[in-house]
């Protein structure tokens, strides 16, 4: 594949169970509560909480196209599927959160996306690698990770190589926050949508040999 090939559209957008993280004080027994998510959070939607037994995966609340999570301190909202069109429903969904339960504490705000790209040239994931050592530092040895400064967060991204032709790409948007009211500004100012848009761009600027931002 030539670099005039590489677009954004030639990425593969992959579900994340972590698509938008609120780290804070939540309460399990409200978050949790299929009654109140669907009174509150989902109305219109057949609920289901799965627990799996043994423990290896975090109670989850589901409904039609996202899902709930809590794992320790983050609460989690991701898509049922690989669609970017799921992730104005997620945001929805975090900004009723922040509305009905407005006094937790929140000390962090992630959104988070993957991708997975196949390009037969080696050397394009070289050169990308190459364009983050050289700014951000030296890779490690399994999965590489660069944390960028960025727009009022940190951009982190790390690189997991599947195969010779095959890389997965994981961008993660950290802001530090101090209320839920910081969480709906943030998302105001730039929708989690608008940040799935950036990430695909930077990738394919990394992947085109062009500079970060």
């Amino acid at each position: 594949m030539s670099n005039r090939e590489i677009s954004e559209d030639t990425l593969q957008f992959m579900t994340n169970p972590n698509t938008l993280v609120l780290v804070g004080g939540w309460n399990a027994n409200i978050v949790l509560n299929t009654d109140w998510v669907k009174r509150y959070l989902l109305p219109q939607e057949d609920l289901k909480l799965e627990i799996q037994i043994p423990p290896i995966a975090p109670p989850t609340v589901a409904g039609d196209n996202i899902k709930i999570s809590l794992v320790g301190p983050r609460l989690c909202f991701s898509p049922k599927q690989n669609e970017v069109t799921l992730l104005e429903k997620i945001q929805e969904v975090g900004v009723l959160v922040a509305d009905h339960l407005p006094h937790t504490p929140v000390s962090a705000l992630g959104v988070n996306f993957a991708y997975e790209s196949e390009f037969p040239e080696g050397a394009l994931l070289n050169r990308a690698e190459k364009i983050l050592a050289e700014q951000y530092g030296t890779p490690g040895e399994m999965v590489h990770r660069y944390s960028i400064p960025w727009d009022n967060c940190v951009l982190n991204i790390a690189i997991k190589t599947t195969d010779k032709c095959k890389a997965v790409w994981d961008f993660n948007f950290h802001y530090e926050i101090k209320s839920l009211g910081d969480f709906k500004g943030k998302v105001a100012e730039c929708s989690v949508r608008k940040h799935e848009q950036e990430a695909r761009r930077t990738l394919v600027s990394l992947l085109t040999g062009l500079q970060v931002k």
